[in-house]
C-alpha cells in the first residue's frame, strides 16, 4: 500500500510540471497549416497517439494492414445503422 501511495505522489509531482495553455473556447487558433509542413503535423499526431496509448496503459497494436478490423464503404454504398 505504501508503494502505491509513493507512486501516486510521484505522479502528482510530475503533473505539476505539465505545460498548460489557457485559451478561450471560441479562440480559433489551432490551424497550423501556415506554420508547419504536413510531415510535421503528422509527427505531432504520432506523438499524441503514442502518449494517449501510454496514458491508457495499453500497447499500440501491431498488425499488418490486411489484418486491420475495418470496413470500406464506397460512395453510394448503404451504410448499416446510418442516421
Amino acid at each position: 500500500m505504501a508503494d502505491n501511495l509513493d507512486e501516486r505522489r510521484k505522479r502528482a509531482v510530475g503533473r505539476q510540471r505539465w505545460p498548460v495553455v489557457k485559451a478561450k473556447l471560441d479562440a480559433n487558433n489551432d490551424d497550423l497549416s501556415a506554420t508547419t509542413t504536413p510531415i510535421e503535423r503528422l509527427a505531432m499526431v504520432w506523438s499524441l497517439t503514442q502518449e494517449a496509448w501510454k496514458l491508457a496503459r495499453r500497447v499500440i497494436p501491431t498488425y499488418s494492414r490486411h489484418e486491420i478490423t475495418a470496413r470500406i464503404y464506397r460512395r453510394g454504398d448503404v451504410i448499416p445503422n446510418a442516421s
